[in-house]
């Protein structure tokens, strides 16, 4: 069984918009049971080196970041995140933009690409003319307040699965976009298959968005993490859900009922939890969902795992 990790990659301090200082980013990343988090400030690095410092002190990984942030789209950019000036982002240069910072060893995530912003934070929704997708690492499908019932994310998701039609390689990653250190709305997680290397884990895909649930897929009998190639022809997927977040699925009453395996690799199968499903693959990509209930709503999707990439070497 793979093992995964609970991460935040999309949080803000006092020195950009939120309203949290580093340590109380830090404490209350404690309380909510994450293995780590991304700082990614508007525009500013100055938050990164004292968050990192107070997470070291308490067993909290701590991703260096920053979110890009100009008024035709946002995108995260963690790790090594110095190789590029914000202010030198226009509609003309993206392209080169993030090449750039990618060969210079940034990770980087469009940012909430569906989502309107108030009047006073222009540009959330994603209209940079990117071509190069091979540079973006990660991809917000889920964003902000009950994610898997927002109108935007869903739009969300159908760019990111024509995008993945297109054979880009991106990784499904959640983004709460985290200001304030209290909510009351439900929110989710990204779950990454490596706790002390994120950043190598999101760039190969191994991720799962998801309210609270973990998962373990085993694909042929053995487990396959996210982002793997798999040869094109006959596949046996065992799909098994746990309550990650125990509290937290009791507290939002999330139940999950069902499996779907969705993707341009074959037609859609839905099946209930539990079921081996046999599935003859092409060329192409196949993601799953979970779906069932939550909050009272039925037919949600609960998680959503990044692509596996079916290769037709004959």
């Amino acid at each position: 069984m793979n093992k995964y990790y609970p991460f935040e990659l999309h949080c803000h301090t006092f020195h950009s918009d939120g309203e949290m200082s580093p340590k109380t980013l830090v404490n209350a990343s404690k309380k909510r049971g994450y293995t780590g988090i991304a700082v990614t400030d508007h525009n500013t690095v100055s938050a990164v080196d004292e968050t990192v410092a107070l997470g070291k002190e308490c067993g909290l990984k701590v991703i260096r970041g920053i979110e890009w942030t100009t008024f035709f789209g946002h995108i995260t950019a963690l790790g090594n995140n110095t190789a590029v000036d914000w202010r030198e982002i226009d509609m003309q240069n993206i392209d080169a933009i993030i090449e750039k910072a990618s060969k210079a060893g940034a990770v980087l995530t469009v940012a909430h690409p569906k989502r309107h912003g108030s009047p006073m934070c222009k540009g959330c929704y994603m209209e940079l003319p990117i071509t190069k997708y091979q540079y973006i690492s990660g991809f917000e499908v889920w964003s902000q307040k009950t994610p898997n019932r927002e109108g935007y994310n869903l739009r969300a998701i159908e760019l990111y699965d024509s995008l993945l039609c297109k054979g880009n390689r991106l990784a499904a990653v959640y983004g709460y976009d985290w200001h304030r250190e209290k909510a009351d709305y439900s929110y989710a997680y990204t779950f990454i298959g490596d706790k002390d290397e994120p950043e190598r884990a999101i760039k190969s895909g191994d991720t799962f968005v998801s309210a609270g649930l973990g998962l373990d897929v085993k694909v042929d009998g053995q487990s396959l993490p996210f982002g793997s190639e798999l040869e094109a022809g006959k596949h046996v997927f065992e799909i098994t859900v746990v309550n990650f977040f125990e509290d937290f699925c009791s507290r939002y009453g999330v139940i999950p009922k069902g499996v779907a395996l969705k993707g341009s690799s074959c037609a859609e199968r839905v099946a209930a939890l539990g079921e081996k499903l046999t599935v003859n693959c092409s060329e192409g990509y196949l993601r799953i969902e979970i779906f069932g209930d939550m909050e009272g709503a039925s037919n949600l999707t609960l998680a959503l795992a990044s692509p596996y990439y079916v290769i037709d070497r004959r």
